[in-house]
């Protein structure tokens, strides 16, 4: 279409320039055809007066380039008979004194002259046009003229093919701007036509690249945020399909990772979440409820599905999922922490008030059962005090209160635990051995690190055969001291190994119970190494013996 439209400009410029030409020439054959005129009257008048002179006539025709016919009613030659025809059928008049006339394929101009007679005097002169009268200049300048007029199209041309392929590439450049492609340079002169709306367009692109820049940014910001958040997040069309999900969702879910989008259905597996889902995106109304995630793993969630832009042209589902897991765990375990407490105080409490009640009931009874009453009394507030002793020091660990750290010497304080527990060592004939350098030391407060081998050592003692082993090991790493107590006593279940750290959880009941244990050993030592960013771990072999592993940083 566009190379229609500039072959019609190319002809109509032609054409038209066909018509000047043809214009010019019109108007300067016309302009030498009225001096022809009058060069007729004024020598026609010339011809009057030198006519009764025949030499004076005959140097007159001979200076002249004219035919005078005198008497043109007569016959005679051709131009003779033509001005005979032009005076006898009127084609001349005093008041139309001019006629052309071809004459054996000549144009000839005829002027009838006549003065005071009643017969004029016919004079006639070949006519003569431009190309006759000036041929040489007349053809040089029709061929300069043509080929001013052809150089002049083929510029336009020219121009008028590259001003196309400029603006070919303006528009091409405002369509990979639109489609956030980089624009092909283009150099324009100052005074160009286009540079203007070049340099609109370059504008254009910078304006467009700033601004995606921003939108990359606010996206990435956004995605940052949304990936990051504490919540499950997933964003639904009108349709059901996932085209937002972030991180935490992928967890609450177990979703691998997916093309989006993709239907919710092949993320969603629990029915009850599905059910909220579908009935927001059919009735348009918000749901909200704690559901039972089914997974290997269960997971307890506050489910929220929400409606979003229900006025506009495309709405929205939005679904949050708050993780209460964590939350339902703590307080279940709040609440057997208050059945087990409530379990061990009574245990203490029951025998102490029964024999308490034993003496006040019979004042005379035998002494020696008496000193055992008071005895047994005496030992079960021992291990009441004890108890309430372990409750305070996890209570007083979950506080995350500031430690006093000091600098200590692992084998020493190692040393001196050994030292306080040997007559429980010594019953059990049992033999301890404290491998390691004499110069480890770590920062800690030194309180905390004795409850930590205290009850690590007292567990191996109470737990272990009779004449049975301990080895007390301890190591420096190069962030950490590596310190562990292996012992040769009954060992553990692999079932019972996944919670041997959990509080007022018992291996053995009723050796512990004989030998003063609480219950909460474990769970202080873990409390202890955790909060000093340290780890733990058990290694048992049920019926071969234990080895519980700490290792906590240096400083």
């Amino acid at each position: 279409m566009i190379r229609r439209t500039s072959l019609f400009k190319t002809a109509l410029l032609i054409l038209m320039a066909i018509i000047f030409y043809l214009l010019v020439i019109f108007v300067t054959n016309n302009i030498i055809e009225n001096q022809q005129k009058n060069y007729l009257q004024q020598e026609a008048k010339n011809y009057h007066l030198v006519a009764r002179d025949p030499d004076t006539l005959q140097q007159w025709i001979g200076n002249v380039d004219l035919t005078v016919i005198d008497h043109p009613l007569r016959q005679g030659s051709d131009l003779q008979n033509t001005a005979r025809d032009l005076v006898s059928h009127n084609l001349v008049s005093k008041s139309h004194p001019f006629s052309k006339q071809t004459i054996n394929n000549k144009t000839y101009l005829a002027y009838a002259y006549y003065g005071r007679q009643t017969m004029p005097t016919v004079l006639f002169v070949p006519k003569n046009n431009i190309w006759r009268l000036v041929p040489t200049t007349f053809w040089l300048l029709t061929v300069l003229y043509f080929v001013t007029i052809a150089s002049l199209l083929a510029w336009g041309h020219q121009r008028s093919r590259k001003l196309r392929q400029d603006l070919d590439t303006l528009v091409s450049n405002v369509h990979r701007i639109r489609h956030r492609d980089a624009p092909e340079p283009l150099i324009l002169d100052v005074a160009d036509v286009l540079y203007p709306l070049s340099s609109e367009v370059n504008k254009l692109d910078e304006d467009v690249s700033h601004l995606n820049d921003k939108i990359a940014l606010r996206n990435e910001t956004f995605k940052r945020l949304i990936d990051n958040l504490p919540l499950g997040v997933m964003l639904l069309d009108e349709d059901g399909n996932v085209v937002l999900l972030n991180q935490s969702m992928r967890g609450l879910l177990e979703i691998e990772d997916e093309p989006l989008p993709h239907p919710f259905i092949d993320d969603v597996k629990t029915y009850r979440l599905s059910q909220m889902i579908e009935h927001t995106i059919r009735d348009n109304k918000n749901h909200h409820g704690e559901i039972q995630l089914v997974q290997q793993r269960p997971r307890y969630v506050d489910a929220n599905v929400i409606q979003l832009g229900q006025e506009g042209p495309r709405p929205q589902i939005l679904v949050l999922l708050y993780d209460l897991t964590d939350i339902r765990r703590i307080e279940q375990m709040q609440l057997d922490f208050v059945g087990n407490v409530s379990h061990e105080l009574k245990t203490p409490v029951t025998a102490i008030r029964g024999f308490a009640e034993t003496l006040l009931n019979k004042p005379d009874a035998d002494p020696k059962d008496q000193a055992d009453f008071l005895k047994i009394i005496y030992s079960e507030s021992v291990r009441l005090n004890q108890l309430i002793q372990d409750i305070l020091e996890l209570s007083r660990l979950d506080e995350d209160a500031p430690d006093k750290r000091t600098e200590i010497n692992v084998k020493d304080s190692v040393s001196h635990i050994v030292s306080e527990l040997k007559p429980a060592i010594k019953s059990r004939e049992l033999q301890v051995d404290l491998n390691g350098p004499d110069d480890i030391t770590l920062a800690m407060d030194p309180t905390q690190f004795d409850q930590i081998m205290k009850n690590l050592i007292s567990n191996a003692i109470f737990y272990n055969k009779q004449k049975g082993k301990i080895a007390v090991n301890f190591a420096s790493g190069t962030d950490d001291i590596h310190i562990s107590v292996a012992d040769t006593g009954i060992g553990l279940k692999e079932d019972e190994q996944d919670r041997i750290f959990e509080r007022f959880y018992r291996v053995d009941k009723a050796r512990s119970y004989n030998n003063g244990g609480t219950g909460l050993g474990l769970a202080i030592v873990k409390e202890i190494v955790e909060n000093h960013g340290g780890n733990v771990s058990i290694s048992s072999q049920y019926g071969v013996g234990t080895t519980i592993s700490v290792k906590l940083p240096k400083a």
